[in-house]
């Protein structure tokens, strides 16, 4: 499967439209009956069964973005497209390269290492925390793990250093978008890729602010609070915005190519999140930017 990619808004909704014009959604629908499915992943390169929930739901119909889990590798939906992107965003491959990724105790990260092994893995640690130093965190099973500190807003990273970077669903958590992705662009080196994840909604003009902080760094929710995992607390960590276009107008003005990717299909496990036709059902997106 090859994931088509789109630098205008106009195209990449008319191809969205006409995947819901083709499907109506019948396929998610089917899904949200089903505990497992058959399907094929493009990181075993195999037949798999597909564990189609994974505990993310809306009112019960399962989150197929975070699902779609493959028996073989455990990658999720999401996780095998960040996978997908990156394989094919170098036509001699990634074995040689110096990149990083904000993530460290994850499959994603054990699987992009045998592609990369070069690859540096991180986590947030908290502000405190010297950047680029490394602490023991010990998760919720209480298991130490010794991870890399490193922030969106401030990396430890020299200019031009990295040949790629990836993050997964981490901007939405950062209350100054802007700033993080112009660092994101410090530390690439001229031609290397930005290739991320993001919830962002296509049917909205404007993001959504959903909180903000005062000038004493205490949150001030402005919408019901929307925590999402993230693998260490029980409450989640917070949301900030809901994104819309502008997310992709400020990644045109920071970075000389910005791209939105999409991947449509029911035998690779890529599909819309859920079920529901309304705002917020996401289709399998990556965004991708070069320096």
């Amino acid at each position: 499967m090859d994931i088509r990619w789109f630098s205008n808004k106009e195209a990449l909704i008319e191809h969205e439209n006409s995947l819901k014009a083709q499907y109506g959604l019948r396929l998610e629908s089917e899904l949200r009956r089903q505990q497992e499915c058959d399907g094929y992943c493009t990181y075993c390169n195999t037949a798999v069964r597909f564990q189609v929930g994974t505990g993310a739901t809306f009112d019960g119909r399962p989150n197929l973005r975070e699902g779609m889990r493959c028996s073989n590798c455990k990658l999720s939906a999401r996780q095998r497209l960040v996978q997908l992107a990156f394989s094919s965003s170098s036509s001699s491959g990634w074995t040689d390269a110096r990149g990083a990724i904000l993530e460290r105790h994850t499959r994603l990260y054990r699987t992009l290492c045998s592609a990369s092994p070069k690859i540096i893995g991180s986590e947030f640690l908290g502000p405190n925390v010297g950047k680029g130093s490394h602490r023991i965190r010990f998760g919720r099973a209480f298991i130490p793990k010794v991870s890399r500190n490193e922030s969106i807003l401030d990396f430890s990273y020299h200019d031009r250093s990295l040949d790629f970077l990836i993050h997964t669903d981490v901007l939405e958590h950062v209350e100054h978008t802007h700033r993080a992705l112009v660092e994101c662009h410090r530390v690439l080196r001229p031609g290397a890729p930005l290739i991320f994840t993001v919830p962002f909604f296509t049917a909205l003009d404007s993001t959504l602010v959903r909180g903000t902080t005062d000038a004493a760094g205490r949150l001030v929710e402005l919408m019901p609070g929307e925590y999402h995992d993230d693998g260490v607390g029980k409450r989640g960590i917070y949301t900030f915005y809901n994104f819309g276009w502008p997310l992709f107008s400020m990644l045109q003005a920071i970075f000389p190519r910005a791209e939105i990717g999409i991947a449509y299909g029911k035998r690779e496990g890529f599909l819309f999140c859920d079920s529901e036709d309304d705002w917020w059902n996401m289709a399998p997106l990556i965004f991708r930017c070069y320096r």
